[in-house]
C-alpha cells in the first residue's frame, strides 16, 4: 500500500529549490535600495532607485549611446546573452580601439540634482592583460549630458586583468550631469551591472582611512633618526609627531565619521610638518651656485628657463636660494629661485644648453 502526501504549493517550491544548482544572479552585483557603500570618509546607504535604464542590457543597446551621440551600433558592440558577471547579458566591444568621438567609444550621460549624494558603480573585464588605454575609461560630472568633462573627473573604471571587477564611487552632485567616457576599448572589454543611485550617510563610522594614516605616521617616525645632522630630524620635530599620534589613536573611539574623517587630516597635517623639518643639505635664506666642479659649468635661469653658463657667482641669474613650495602645493618640499626672483623651471630638454 503506498500511501499519498498531499504537499503545500510552498513546500513543493522547497522542495524543487532544493534540487536545483546555486546559482549567482544579478542582485549579487547589482546595487539595490538599503545596500551599504563603504568608502574611506564613511559608510552609506543606498536610497534612491536607479537612475540608469536598460543597466544590465537586457534590452539590448538601447538607452547607451556613443560619442559620437549616436545610439551604440551593432557595427561596434555586441550583446553577449550570458557573458556578465553574474551569467547573465553584457556589453562586448567586438574590436579594438576607438576615439572618444566616435561610436566605438561608450559616452552616455544621467540627469543628477545639484546637492544630492550619488553612488555611481558597473563592472568591467577586459580580458588576461590590462593596457595603456585602460586609463580612457573616465567618469566625470559635467554641465552638458554629452560632454565628458576632465576636469570634473571622479574616477577610471577599475581594470582588473582576467576577470570582472567593480567599479564603485560615490560624490555629491555639483553639476546636472554624471558621464561615463569609455574610450580606446579593447576587443576583450564588457561591461555590466550599471547603477547610479542616491545614498544617505548612515550612523555607522569606519575607521580604516585613520588606521591606515596612523600606521603611516608610526612607519614615518620609526623610519627617520632622531638629531641635528643632515637627514635627521629635532627631537621636538619627533616629540610632536609622537603626540599627533596619540591623539589619533584615542579618535578611534569618536562616535561620529565627522570626528575620525577631522583626525586622519589633522594627522595627514602632522605628518608633512614632521618631514618638512628634516635638517637639511642647505638654509633658507642662504644664496647658493650650482657647479659642475669638474666641468667649471654653472646653471642658470637665463632667459626664464633652466640653461648651463660659465661660472660666475656675481651673476644674479647663477645665484640660487631655497624657498619652500607654498601652501596647498601637491608636493612638499623647496624650490630654487634666483636673486632676480625668477624660479627654475625646465621649460623642455633643449632649453638644457651651454
Amino acid at each position: 500500500m503506498i500511501k499519498v502526501t498531499t504537499l503545500s504549493k510552498a513546500a513543493v517550491l522547497i522542495f524543487i529549490s532544493l534540487l536545483l544548482p546555486c546559482v549567482s544572479h544579478a542582485q549579487d552585483f547589482m546595487l539595490k535600495s538599503g545596500d551599504k557603500v563603504t568608502t574611506d570618509d564613511g559608510i552609506y546607504i543606498v536610497s534612491g532607485n536607479n537612475l540608469i535604464t536598460n543597466p544590465e542590457f537586457n534590452d539590448g543597446l538601447n538607452g547607451w549611446m556613443g560619442g559620437d551621440g549616436n545610439t551604440l551600433s551593432t557595427d561596434n558592440f555586441e550583446i553577449e546573452p550570458t557573458g556578465g558577471p553574474d551569467g547573465s547579458a553584457c556589453l562586448h566591444r567586438t574590436a579594438d580601439g576607438g576615439g572618444s568621438s566616435t561610436n566605438k567609444t561608450i559616452r552616455t550621460g544621467w540627469p543628477l540634482t545639484v546637492g544630492k549624494t550619488y553612488v555611481f558603480s558597473c563592472w568591467a573585464t577586459r580580458g588576461s592583460s590590462v593596457d595603456g588605454n585602460a586609463r580612457y575609461s573616465q567618469v566625470s560630472q559635467s554641465s552638458v549630458q554629452t560632454t565628458y568633462d576632465n576636469s570634473k573627473w571622479l574616477a577610471n573604471v577599475n581594470y582588473v586583468a582576467g576577470k570582472w571587477s567593480q567599479t564603485e564611487v560615490v560624490f555629491t552632485a555639483t553639476d546636472p550631469y554624471l558621464v561615463i567616457n569609455f574610450a580606446w576599448l579593447s576587443a576583450t572589454t564588457r561591461f555590466d551591472c550599471f547603477f547610479l543611485g542616491e545614498v544617505t550617510k548612515s550612523n555607522e563610522v569606519t575607521t580604516t582611512k585613520l588606521e591606515n594614516a596612523i600606521t603611516d605616521a608610526q612607519n614615518l617616525l620609526s623610519s627617520t633618526t632622531e638629531g641635528n645632522q643632515r637627514g635627521q630630524y629635532p627631537t621636538a620635530a619627533r616629540e610632536v609627531l609622537q603626540a599627533a599620534i596619540t591623539t589619533a589613536q584615542a579618535s578611534l573611539k569618536a562616535t561620529t565619521q565627522d570626528e575620525i574623517n577631522a583626525a586622519e587630516q589633522t594627522l595627514q597635517t602632522a605628518m608633512s610638518t614632521y618631514r618638512n623639518a628634516v635638517v637639511k643639505p642647505f638654509k633658507v635664506g642662504v644664496g647658493y651656485t650650482l657647479t659642475n666642479v669638474a666641468a667649471g659649468i654653472s646653471l642658470t635661469t637665463g632667459s626664464g628657463t633652466v640653461q648651463i653658463a660659465t661660472s660666475n657667482p656675481a651673476d644674479s641669474t647663477q645665484v640660487f636660494y631655497f624657498v619652500p613650495a607654498p601652501e596647498g602645493a601637491k608636493a612638499s618640499g623647496y624650490n630654487l629661485r634666483d636673486a632676480n626672483g625668477t624660479y627654475i623651471y625646465l621649460k623642455s630638454a633643449t632649453t638644457l644648453k651651454k
